[in-house]
């Protein structure tokens, strides 16, 4: 973006015959600049479909509270229990896993995320607030037993 006032833009507004800086005339020579026409395009830009997912994940993934991250969830068996079995990777007699899913958004505990479920994506609404969240798996990680 151009500066709106700059060291030439205000001696040329200085040195007009009547040396009076009026507001109509400051708001003439400041609105010549394309800055304006840069920024909306880019807010008319943003609400197309295509464009506007990209701009709702990137605070998300910056705030590290979704936007489609790639997760794993921990938690104890009570808990496991309430979670759909589509979901569950691995479960013992004390903890269970979950499959990899994409975090959608946390908001406190609750937590919004697609997991494969069959044939299609389907959305799943999880507590979350005492499970250990993994996020950024390695591929060469180790599995303890």
């Amino acid at each position: 973006m151009l500066p709106f006032f700059s060291k030439r833009k205000l001696i040329k507004l200085t040195t007009t015959e009547n040396h009076k800086l009026t507001p109509d005339l400051i708001i003439k020579h400041t609105q010549n600049s394309p800055a304006w026409a840069i920024i909306l395009l880019i807010v008319i830009a943003s609400f197309l479909s295509p464009v506007s997912s990209y701009v709702g994940e990137i605070p998300l993934k910056l705030m590290n509270i979704g936007g489609g991250k790639n997760f794993v969830a921990i938690d104890e068996i009570k808990q496991c229990n309430s979670w759909p079995s589509f979901i569950i990777s691995k479960k013992d007699k004390n903890s269970c896993i979950t499959k990899e899913g994409k975090l959608i958004i946390q908001l406190g505990s609750r937590a919004y995320a697609l997991f494969k479920g069959g044939q299609q994506d389907k959305v799943v609404s999880l507590d979350l607030s005492k499970s250990s969240i993994v996020t950024n798996v390695p591929k060469n990680h180790i599995r303890l037993q």
